[in-house]
């Protein structure tokens, strides 16, 4: 097993809700001082977005607008955020979802997810809040717009330790939901002003606060635990601990770049890696003085304190009765110790890592099930013959063509009496534009 260490840290999740702004950006810095100025959502604004939506459900699939976000358009779905949401149009693509509603409520007239995707790939959280603003502003609503922070998703990926062989119905200990989250907590940037009395309010705090042992939930996959849940998704404070190498090898293949990540900084390659996430909704996040996204740049370190040092420890029970007293696992160490870690200048430039690795993930899925479903359409054919020993694949392509030649002379008739335009090309055309592998479709 690799020596103990942080492999990473970082953002990897982060949500941002819009409304209309007082100003517009006009030199650096100047994002950091826009206040909210809340109104309905311009009316023009949402005739052309209702019109693209309409297009999108004539066809019943996402289509491609004029607008274009990180080098891909932003794809408009059909559908919304459903009868009780307040969004009504959702517009994504590989880097944002974009989620957009009247704002006649509370004057929120949008709400931004970046993707993990996007933001390990710059690892610049103000220049990609900063670039997002601006987006928003000069080209989308045509108007000064205010970001506020919604949710944000902390994480670190941890080497040298298997969590799954952890004293977790002990270990673990947990702020109960009652105790306030942020009353009088001292982050990392504000110094005290004297340690003697520090560390006695610091006892008396410890005295009020109830804890809770052990997760929320456990998950297994065949008997081996590969994670745990602490609070709910509808907690202000929640956090998930799990084995993120097995994650990615058995749900999320298309994330094999995080490998490329990994060994820059000193993954051996095949080492289990754990990840500590941790997750702040908005009701946390205002509770710890933090309104605008733009707060969260220098917020962060205390997040992560907070969240691995008070609400949430991992610590090596002994006989003491007051288990807040208990020693502070090495693992977890690291893991209070993570937001430390920096990613150097000289690692590697992410964007074409990600898109090869999604794209060679994605090839080699949809492999295996072409050849899947040709082995049962032959199957099928046969019916009650048994199969000889000297077919291969290339009889069964045979089998397949004229087939399949039927089947897109059949579909290409039956658009056109819908009054559609369909064919192959096109289709490709399509998905090759939906899948980001192009810019535009012919």
């Amino acid at each position: 097993m690799q020596e103990l260490k942080s492999l990473l840290f970082g953002l990897d999740s982060v949500w941002v809700n819009v409304s209309y702004g007082d100003r517009d950006i006009t030199e650096d810095g100047e994002e950091c001082h826009v206040q909210p100025s809340p109104r309905p959502l311009d009316v023009a604004k949402y005739e052309e977005l209702a019109a693209w939506q309409e297009q999108a459900r004539e066809v019943e699939r996402p289509i491609p607008t004029d607008y274009q976000y990180a080098g891909a358009p932003l794809m408009m779905y059909p559908n919304s955020g459903g009868l009780t949401s307040a969004w009504r149009f959702i517009l994504r693509n590989h880097a944002i979802e974009l989620k957009v509603g009247l704002g006649t409520r509370n004057g929120l007239i949008a709400k931004v997810r970046f993707s993990a995707e996007y933001l390990w790939q710059w690892r610049d959280f103000h220049a990609v809040l900063l670039e997002l603003h601006v987006y928003l502003a000069d080209i989308f609503f045509e108007a000064p717009v205010y970001l506020a922070a919604s949710e944000v998703h902390l994480c670190t990926d941890v080497i040298g330790y298997d969590f799954a062989e952890c004293e977790w119905r002990a270990g673990f200990i947990r702020r109960s939901a009652f105790t306030p989250h942020f009353e009088e907590y001292r982050f990392v940037e504000q110094p005290a002003s004297s340690e003697e009395s520090s560390d006695q309010c610091e006892e008396n705090r410890e005295e009020n606060t109830v804890y809770l042992l052990g997760p929320e939930r456990l998950h297994m996959r065949y008997r081996t635990i590969t994670g745990f849940t602490f609070g709910s998704h509808k907690s202000e404070v929640s956090a998930v601990i799990y084995n993120k190498s097995d994650y990615i090898r058995k749900k999320a293949k298309t994330t094999t770049w995080f490998h490329a990540l990994w060994q820059a900084a000193g993954w051996d390659g095949s080492s289990e890696v754990w990840r500590v996430e941790v997750r702040f909704k908005r009701p946390a996040l205002c509770e710890a003085g933090i309104e605008s996204a733009y707060d969260l740049l220098s917020s962060l370190p205390g997040l992560w304190q907070y969240a691995t040092q008070k609400w949430l420890r991992y610590v090596v029970p002994d006989s003491d009765s007051n288990r807040t007293r208990w020693r502070v696992h090495d693992s977890w160490l690291v893991v209070q110790q993570a937001y430390l870690q920096t990613l150097a200048p000289g690692q590697p430039d992410m964007g074409p890592i990600v898109r090869e690795h999604r794209r060679k993930a994605n090839t080699q899925q949809l492999v295996a099930q072409l050849v899947g479903c040709l082995l049962t359409f032959y199957a099928w054919r046969l019916r009650d013959r048994p199969c000889g020993d000297d077919i291969d694949l290339s009889e069964i392509l045979h089998e397949l063509y004229p087939r399949a030649l039927s089947y897109l002379d059949e579909r290409e008739e039956r658009e056109r009496r819908e009054g559609k335009r369909w064919n192959v090309p096109q289709e490709v055309r399509y998905r090759q534009f939906l899948y980001g592998q192009v810019l535009a479709v012919a």
